[in-house]
């Protein structure tokens, strides 16, 4: 009978000390697993890098967690150092913290896990997950390459991860430009008839590679009117002389429009050099009209 004792009591110390071993073995890989997901990898400097990572604890321990960290190696070097309530410690400056979720995770007592002592009693960080939305703004970052790390201070013990990398780039040179002109006066004549009291307005822009611009040519004699509408098609030439342009439009003239949207292509073109403005095509020839307004129509497209 003392035997059979005996052997229970040595074989209950054998399993106790296999489970104490593996706890040891095991209790930094299984006490905490990390992770950190990043929604968008490639920016341009300005916009926003939206971190999510998450921090799980077992659920057989209690870790006596000190401090998480964001850390972003690169052009720019980013420490930072925030509690698990989100509150900041140091390092964050154009950081934002969120906290997404806090399932199960909270401070009490347990089985707790201490890196530098092992397993014991005592009060730390219960099981659960904590899952944060972490925003940093890039307008004072480098631009560049960064790699990116999450990290959990566990006493002596730091937890890690590394997540991808990201990318900063300058914003595109578009080319953006624009020009807009009112003229008014010159000589006009289209079908052997002399108009006066002439204006014209129209402008253009470039953005990338698309062009837009659309304008208006208008005159009078006597009781009949004369109205040009015009789409612009192409910059022919744009240097610090002149500004070239091809249009194509509908007209109408006469007494009440009596001829309506004829068809017509024309050439307008902007002297820089004399601040006028002349339209002309199969039918329409308008020169010398003085420019009273202008913005932009800048040399260089």
């Amino acid at each position: 009978m003392l035997k059979i004792n005996l052997n229970s009591k040595i074989t209950a110390a054998i399993v106790t000390i296999a489970i104490v071993i593996v706890l040891f073995l095991t209790g930094d890989a299984n006490a905490v697993k990390l992770q950190l997901d990043i929604v968008n990898k490639i920016v341009i400097r300005g916009t926003n890098v939206n971190f999510m990572p998450t921090i799980q604890i077992d659920s057989s321990e209690i870790v006596d967690a000190d401090y998480i960290i964001l850390r972003l190696t690169g052009p720019t070097e980013i420490v930072c150092k925030f509690l698990p309530n989100a509150t900041i410690i140091s390092g964050c400056n154009g950081i934002n913290i969120n906290i997404l979720n806090l399932d199960g995770f909270g401070y009490g007592y347990g089985l707790l896990y201490k890196p530098q002592e092992g397993y014991g009693y005592g009060y730390g960080f219960k099981p659960g997950f904590l899952k944060y939305n972490i925003t940093l703004k890039t307008n004072s970052l480098k631009i560049g390459e960064y790699k990116t790390e999450l990290l959990l201070i566990v006493g002596e013990k730091t937890f890690t991860i590394a997540g991808d990398n990201i990318s900063i780039n300058l914003p595109s040179k578009k080319l953006s430009h624009r020009c807009s002109i009112r003229a008014f006066d010159g000589t006009f004549n289209i079908d052997s008839k002399d108009f006066s009291n002439n204006r014209i307005r129209f402008y253009i822009s470039s953005r990338d590679n698309s062009l837009m611009g659309r304008g208006s040519l208008s005159g009078q004699k006597g009781r009949d009117r004369f109205s040009y509408r015009f789409e612009v098609n192409k910059v022919l030439e744009n240097n610090d002389l002149n500004l070239t342009i091809s249009v194509s439009g509908t007209y109408r003239v006469g007494r009440d429009g009596a001829e309506k949207n004829i068809v017509e292509n024309a050439i307008l073109n902007f002297d820089k050099v004399n601040k006028k403005i002349s339209v002309i095509g199969d039918k329409i020839k308008i020169k010398s009209m003085m420019i009273n307004f202008i913005e932009g129509c800048g040399s260089i497209w």
